[in-house]
């Protein structure tokens, strides 16, 4: 577990330090944005793609599309006049949550159970070699940090999650389009901002079910189902309190532990391009303990060591 730099929050967040919890949550913690990023990473530029692909329809596909350019990870670009037509690419912001993309394919690699098209290979280009990554701290070149690692300010992340994004989504109501290859086995897991506020607070300690729905200010009705789902998936465990009560804490099991790399990099990519209130100061902030500075997460190629960048990497990522 992920020491604890501070008590769980006894009250709703706080109006500052929003801006990079929400924007994690905008792509994280919705199924079509996180889908709709994936895809772009994957090739799809137009309109007509992206509703192929996903099979959205047109209101959710829409105003997804329209979020995604308002929060700056994705811009438009116009390829034709006459009727104007335009194309959806990724912005230096967008393409930056390509650390986060790499935790997501990992955890899918050793988790998941696919059920049609093999996920990529990726090739560290260095080498020439094919690779499988291990997570680590890129400020003092460091693999293999694990949740033991890391110190977090329990109050300020929780905090941070908590808050609604800018835009509330309810849970994608659409049928995926049957060409679609979905994440197999994440997918339950992501693409719901309150399932990855729940996952975010387990992360940090805040393990007891009145500590979380305090914390996150969340109806009890609706944390019941999602630890619910969250064991169910084998991502958390129900442990009875050694108190001589009735009472239970949950615990991360594998599966969860696995999810760390995912949403640290993903605090950190918020952190990078949504710092709170235009200040410089990260909202969410992570020390990895060995070098006593802030988390830098990053990738590191398992075979080799070095560290992963994109010029260095490659993956098929040709259309489905």
């Amino acid at each position: 577990m992920i020491e604890q730099g501070n008590s769980p929050p006894d009250g709703p967040p706080t109006a500052g330090a929003v801006d990079a919890g929400r924007a994690s949550l905008l792509i994280l913690g919705d199924r079509a944005n996180l889908l709709i990023v994936r895809e772009s990473f994957r090739q799809a530029r137009r309109y007509q793609d992206f509703k192929e692909r996903l099979g959205m329809s047109d209101a959710v596909l829409a105003s997804r599309l329209r979020d995604l350019v308002d929060l700056g990870v994705l811009r438009t670009e116009q390829y034709l006049k006459r009727p104007p037509r335009f194309e959806y690419r990724l912005t230096d912001c967008g393409i930056d949550f390509w650390k986060t993309a790499i935790g997501i394919w990992s955890w899918e690699r050793r988790w998941g159970r696919r059920t049609r098209s093999p996920l990529p290979e990726l090739t560290h280009l260095d080498g020439g070699h094919q690779a499988t990554v291990e997570f680590g701290c890129g400020g003092c070149s460091t693999s293999g940090v694990t949740a033991r690692d890391l110190i977090v300010d329990v109050r300020r992340a929780v905090q941070a999650v908590a808050n609604a994004p800018l835009r509330r989504y309810r849970r994608a109501s659409w049928k995926p389009a049957a060409s679609i290859d979905l994440f197999s086995e994440i997918d339950p897991l992501l693409g719901d901002r309150w399932m990855v506020a729940t996952l975010a607070a387990t992360m940090v300690g805040v393990d007891r079910f009145a500590d979380l729905q305090r914390a996150l200010q969340i109806s009890p009705p609706l944390l019941s189902k999602r630890l619910a789902e969250l064991v169910q998936h084998d991502v958390l465990e129900r442990v009875m309190v050694a108190d001589g009560g009735h009472h239970h804490h949950y615990r991360l099991l594998p599966k969860g532990l696995d999810l760390i790399p995912i949403l640290l990099a993903n605090f950190a990519w918020a952190n990078r391009w949504f710092p709170a209130d235009g200040d410089t100061v990260a909202t969410i902030i992570i020390t990895h303990a060995a070098c006593g500075d802030e988390l830098v997460p990053a990738w590191f190629c398992s075979q080799c060591g070095k560290e992963l960048d994109r010029s260095t990497m490659t993956f098929d990522i040709s259309p489905p």
